[in-house]
Formats: C-alpha cells, sequence, structure tokens
C-alpha cells in the first residue's frame, strides 16, 4: 500500500507494510477486556470523529469552509497498543457456507 503525491512540480511517495488492522484492532480490544483496562477508543474519540463527519458533511452542503473548535482528548493512544500479527494461512477445509457439502443445522 502507498501513495504518491505531486505538490508544485515536486513528486513524492511513501509506501507501507501490509497490515491486517481488524486483526490488531480485535487484539488490543479483547487484552482491555482481559486484563480490565479502558479501551483507547472510547465514547470521546466517538464523539471526536462525529464532530468532524458532521463538519465535512456541512461544508459540502454549503461549500464553505467549516473551522471546529480545538478540542483535547483525555488520552492518548500509547504504543503499546500496536500489535503486529502475521496473516495466518486459509483453513484446509470449510465448513457452513463455503464448504462443499450443505450443512445439516
Amino acid at each position: 500500500m502507498g501513495y504518491k503525491t505531486l505538490i508544485e512540480g515536486k513528486e513524492d511517495s511513501k509506501t507501507f507494510p501490509c497490515v491486517d488492522h481488524f486483526a490488531g484492532e480485535t487484539d488490543y480490544f479483547s487484552d482491555c477486556i482481559l486484563n480490565n483496562r479502558t479501551v483507547e477508543a472510547d465514547g470521546e474519540e466517538g464523539l471526536m470523529d462525529v464532530r468532524v463527519i458532521e463538519a465535512v458533511k456541512k461544508s459540502l452542503e454549503t461549500g464553505a469552509t467549516v473551522k471546529l473548535e480545538p478540542r483535547q482528548r483525555s488520552q492518548r493512544t500509547q504504543l503499546d497498543q500496536v500489535r503486529k500479527l502475521t496473516h495466518c494461512s486459509p483453513p484446509s477445509t470449510f465448513i457452513g457456507r463455503d464448504s462443499d457439502e450443505p450443512s445439516s443445522g
């Protein structure tokens, strides 16, 4: 995965390793539950996201720039949240929808 930019005639590019974000988020969330820790992406994070989405929506509707008042988060992302998980191999046999035989349930 990567991107290229062209700004004032200057091209730049950056590449990133392939990462399974969903697996990392699931592992982090499970760890928070098992160790009775508060998750970083809480209701406050959700509210901040909704503020931005609503501002983008209003800007698209009106064509005007929408400025948001700065807000400070009570907690920030920490390095111990990073999860580096390897991709797993596909299963050798399938059950249910992807199996060759219909399920009996």
